[in-house]
Order: C-alpha cells, then structure tokens, then sequence
C-alpha cells in the first residue's frame, strides 16, 4: 500500500521497499476495487474457475523491469516466475538490451583498463537507474556506501557480476569504502568473460 499502512508510516521501511524492488506499491482505491472482485457476495463480477485461481498483486515480473528497460532483479528470475517472462519482449535498442550491450563492450575490450572501463559505466547506469539520478551525478572515485547502497543491493550486485561478467565478487568487497572505478578493476580482473 502506497498511502496507508506501514510504508506511509515508517519512511524508513517505505526506503527499504523501494531499494528491495520486488513489489510494486499500490494504491488504497486498487485495493478496495480488488477486495470488490474476492468478497462479492451478490456474484456479479463471477468468472468461471474464478474460485481456483489465486491473486498476487503488487509483485514485480521481469516484464516490469523490461518495460522500465532495466535487467530483472534475481528474484523475479525464480522458477515460480517463469510462466511470466516471456509476456513482454524488449525491442532491439531498447534499453532492456543493455546487458548484452556491456557485455559485448567488455568481451571488445582489449586490455584490463577498458575492460574495467566499460564495468565502470554499466555501474554506474544501473546506480543511477535504482537511486533516480543522472549518471552524469554518480563520481566514481566515491564509494557505493556513499549512495546508499545497502546490504540488499549489494546482493543484487554481487548476483549481477556474476551472471553479466562472470565475476564472483564477495558482498563484503562491495560494501567495503573501496571507490567505483577500483570495483570495476576487481570485476574485470576476476571475470572469467572470454
């Protein structure tokens, strides 16, 4: 819930929530149009095998995170999502092709400096997408604590090198005060890309 509840009342779990990602907030009006549709009890809005079907509302799909052009969270890559990633195809030169696109740069790349470079520039999208920055704001000799990134989002991170660069990089050496561009060096120096 957007405007009621525990995340209008707590800023710091509302924070929380919006760094997580895995749940769309919703409105009090959505919520009440939905418990409309589940309590009916007069049967109009009865659908056949309505009674078998379940309801998730606010969870986030890789569909979601493809239409805002950004990489799906590792969650949402689960086996319980699965029947959901094929609903929505990113366009070629879309921004959902990002990942192929550094993945790409990286393995042109042809020495460990711009190699780093280009793990540099894919983080620095991926912060901007996630803290709603320009890029152009993000300096790299800062640290990723310095932007808020968390323990959570230090997970996705660490999941990120590892499924885009093939590099396996402990959450503790991305929390650590270790500025941007050395942890674009430690990603391309571990990564196993070809």
């Amino acid at each position: 819930m957007k405007t009621i509840g525990i995340i209008a009342e707590r800023e710091d779990y509302e924070r929380n929530r919006r760094r997580a990602r895995d749940m769309i907030p919703i409105e009090e009006d959505e919520l009440l149009a939905l418990l409309d549709l589940c309590c009916d009890p007069f049967g109009r809005y009865k659908q056949p095998d309505m009674d078998k079907s379940q309801i998730i509302i606010g969870a986030t799909t890789p569909a979601f995170f493809l239409s805002r052009g950004e990489a799906p969270i590792s969650l949402v890559r689960r086996r319980i999502f699965s029947g959901l990633t094929g609903i929505l195809e990113a366009s070629p030169g879309s921004r959902a092709y990002a990942k192929e696109d550094h993945v790409a740069l990286f393995k042109q790349a042809p020495g460990p400096k711009e190699r780093a470079e280009v793990v540099v520039g894919a983080l620095i999208e991926k912060l901007a997408r996630a803290l709603s920055l320009s890029a152009d704001d993000i300096d790299t000799e800062r640290t990723l604590s310095d932007y808020g990134v968390d323990s959570l989002m230090a997970v996705e991170l660490r999941n990120w090198f590892n499924n885009d660069f093939q590099a396996e990089v402990a959450v503790f050496s991305i929390m650590e005060n270790t500025p941007i561009v050395s942890l674009g060096e430690l990603v391309a120096t571990r990564s196993k890309l070809g």
